[in-house]
C-alpha cells in the first residue's frame, strides 16, 4: 500500500507527460513547397523540404521579397540586323508607373527568362546570351550562343536554352557545365520548365507542335497540341495548364498532356506569354502592347502597357511567377 502511494504522483506525471506528447501536432503529408511529398516532421513541429534534382534534400525555396516585374525585350522587324534598336523593359505590377527602360541595343532576339530567386535577367542577344542585374546593369556574356528561347531553373541553378544547332542545352546559371539535352532533330525554339513533374516544354517549328521532354534524359514526345512558332509559351504547374499560341491569332490553353485544349483569349500578332499561378493571372505580349487577363477564362483581358513605335515587343518574363 506504501508503495502504491509512491508511486501514484509519478505515475500521474507519467501519465501528464503523454498526454503532452500525443497532443503534438501531427503532420500531413500535402506538398507544401510546390514540389515532391516533402513535410517532414520534426520532434513535433512541421517543416518541409523539397528533393532536388538527382535526389539531394534542401529547404524550401524562400519566397522572394520586393517588387514583382515584368520584363520585356523589344526590337525593330524592319530592320532586323541593324544595331541600336533593341531594347529592354521592366514594368513594376506592383506600382505601374514605375518602369525602367535599357535601350540602344543591338539585335535582339526573343529569348528572356528571369531567375524568381536572385531577380538576375537573361537575354538572347548578338547571338549570345547576357545575364544582368534586376535593375539591367552588369550585363555579362555567359554563352557564345544564339539562344531562341530560355528557361531558368532556379532551385537547381541552372539554365535552359535552344540553338539554332536544332538543340536543348543546359548550363550552370554562370553557363559553365555547358551540356546538350536533347538528341531530337528537330527546330525547338520557346521552352517553359515544369520543375515539378522534373519536365521541359517546347514549340517545336518544323511541326508547329508543343512537345514535351525529359529534363533528365534527352527525349521528347509531342502533345499532339499545334503551336505557332514563336518564343511563346507559359506552364502554370499548379493549376495542371499550358499556354501557347496559335498561327490563328488566338491564345490555347491545354491540360499538361495536352488534353482539353480550348480557345482561351484572342490576341494580334502573338509574341510572348507569362503566367503567375499565385495571382492567376496571364500575361502576353502582341507586336505594340502587353496584355494581361485574369486564369477565368471568361474575363475581359486589359492593355498593360502600349507603344506607338515601329518597334515590336517580341517576349515578355516575370521575376515572381
Amino acid at each position: 500500500m506504501m508503495l502504491m502511494k509512491l508511486l501514484t504522483p509519478l505515475l500521474l506525471l507519467l501519465s501528464s507527460f503523454s498526454l503532452q506528447v500525443s497532443a503534438a501536432p501531427s503532420c500531413d503529408r500535402k506538398d507544401r513547397c510546390g514540389f515532391r511529398r516533402s513535410t517532414v516532421c520534426r520532434n513535433g513541429v512541421e517543416s518541409c523540404a523539397f528533393f532536388l534534382r538527382g535526389g539531394t534534400c534542401g529547404p524550401c525555396p524562400t519566397t522572394p521579397k520586393g517588387p514583382r516585374y515584368l520584363y520585356w525585350v523589344k526590337g525593330d522587324t524592319q530592320d532586323p540586323v541593324g544595331e541600336g534598336n533593341g531594347s529592354i523593359g521592366r514594368i513594376n505590377l506592383d506600382n505601374p508607373s514605375e518602369t525602367l527602360v535599357l535601350s540602344g541595343l543591338p539585335l535582339i532576339t526573343a529569348a528572356l527568362a528571369v531567375d524568381s530567386s536572385t531577380g538576375d535577367v537573361f537575354v538572347g542577344m548578338e547571338s549570345k546570351v547576357y545575364r544582368f542585374k534586376a535593375d539591367l546593369t552588369q550585363g555579362i556574356v555567359i554563352a557564345d550562343e544564339t539562344a531562341h528561347g530560355l528557361a531558368v531553373d532556379n532551385v537547381n541553378k541552372k539554365l535552359y536554352w535552344t540553338t539554332l544547332g536544332n538543340q536543348i542545352r543546359r548550363s550552370n546559371l554562370d553557363g559553365t557545365e555547358d551540356e546538350s539535352i536533347s538528341t531530337k532533330n528537330a527546330e525547338f525554339i520557346a521552352i517553359a520548365l515544369d520543375l515539378v513533374n522534373e519536365r521541359l516544354y517546347a514549340v517545336e517549328c518544323q511541326s508547329y507542335e508543343a512537345y514535351v521532354c525529359s529534363i533528365n534524359e534527352p527525349s521528347c514526345t509531342p502533345l499532339g497540341l499545334s503551336a505557332d512558332c514563336t518564343s511563346c509559351i507559359a506552364v502554370d504547374v499548379p493549376a495542371g495548364k499550358i499556354y501557347t499560341p496559335q498561327p490563328d491569332n488566338f491564345l490555347m490553353r491545354a491540360d499538361l498532356d495536352g488534353a482539353n485544349a480550348e480557345e482561351f483569349s484572342f490576341g494580334e500578332l502573338l509574341t510572348g506569354v507569362a503566367v503567375s499561378p499565385s495571382d492567376k493571372v496571364i500575361y502576353w505580349s502582341e507586336r505594340n502592347a502587353i496584355k494581361m487577363k485574369p486564369t477565368d477564362r471568361n474575363a475581359e483581358a486589359t492593355n498593360l502597357l502600349t507603344w506607338t513605335d515601329d518597334l515590336a515587343i517580341y517576349s515578355v518574363a516575370l521575376s515572381q511567377p
